[in-house]
């Protein structure tokens, strides 16, 4: 029997909120969930808090990729009272995955606005920055099978 679920009570990380919320949705007859647990965290100054997230997004990116990107060339992040408003691009969802989760484990994170885009990079920069491969053109001979012809060059 289809059923809505509604989760309350309060946690200490966004990042468990989340999961509590994945994990409801993992039942099958689960048809809607309300989330209305809340974060309870000490309060953090805003930039504190912004450095903080900085941070955090940082050292995803490090551990995952082994380089430090500069992100304020792709996000922009603000703090206003614990909720944090992500803005900008990312190059593939699984970015905009790892994003999301290294600001929901941020300490003092009490809601996440997330607007961030997708935006894939051409073909051509991930060949010159060496992340992806050089196509290889090969010409397309004649092609005939018992006698037709089924490909042109």
């Amino acid at each position: 029997m289809p059923s809505v679920v509604t989760l309350t009570g309060t946690v200490d990380l966004y990042a468990t909120r989340e999961a509590a919320e994945d994990q409801a949705g993992r039942i099958r007859s689960v048809v809607a969930i309300q989330n209305k647990i809340r974060v309870v965290t000490p309060a953090i100054q805003d930039d504190k808090l912004r450095a903080n997230v900085e941070e955090s997004i940082t050292g995803s990116f490090y551990r995952r990729s082994r380089h430090l990107p500069n992100i304020s060339h792709f996000l922009s992040i603000d703090v206003h009272n614990g909720v944090v408003s992500l803005g900008g691009y990312v190059t593939s969802p699984q970015m905009g995955h790892d994003l999301f989760e290294a600001v929901a484990r941020t300490r003092g994170v009490r809601e996440i606005v997330n607007r961030i885009q997708l935006r894939p990079l051409p073909t051509q920069w991930l060949i010159l920055h060496g992340l992806a491969p050089p196509l290889i053109l090969v010409p397309v001979l004649p092609l005939t099978v018992h006698g037709k012809a089924i490909a042109k060059g």
